[in-house]
């Protein structure tokens, strides 16, 4: 379990650097190969070395997108073995009884929901909405 939110943070951040660089790197191949007249200057085997960095760059991009895949499914699983966590220490430390009505909020409970918006807070600047709303679904944090 990552218990520091600060290294979720980075697992946010490390992702959307990596799709920044898969965009970038993307980008550079299609104009690699839309580019008509550095295409008309190579000759055969030049033709044949940019076509193999072409496919190298692709190779490197689809591990890239694994590892930004990756990063977001471990952000999702930290997520809830955190929710785990929390509720799994409310319920050992506190007794509770079914005749007993009480009102009011649990500590552990309140913790968790503190850490919870705080991260969402922080995620919510370097991942989509889509993201953001996958990270917390089922959750106390909701969105319409």
């Amino acid at each position: 379990m990552i218990a520091d939110s600060e290294r979720l943070i980075q697992l946010a951040q490390l992702q959307d650097s990596i799709n920044w660089l898969i965009q970038y790197v993307d980008s550079f191949v299609e104009n690699l190969q839309c580019d008509k007249e550095l295409q008309d200057q190579l000759t055969g085997g030049n033709m044949k070395l940019l076509e193999d960095c072409r496919n190298l760059l692709n190779e490197r991009m689809n591990e890239l997108l694994q590892l930004a895949e990756d990063c977001l499914m471990i952000l999702y699983l930290e997520i809830r073995v955190q929710c785990y966590y929390h509720l799994l220490i409310v319920l050992r430390k506190q007794e509770y009884k079914v005749d007993m009505v009480n009102s009011d909020p649990d500590s552990g409970v309140s913790l968790l929901n503190k850490f919870l918006s705080q991260l969402e807070e922080k995620i919510r600047d370097f991942l989509p909405l889509s993201h953001t709303k996958f990270f917390v679904r089922g959750t106390w944090l909701h969105y319409e």
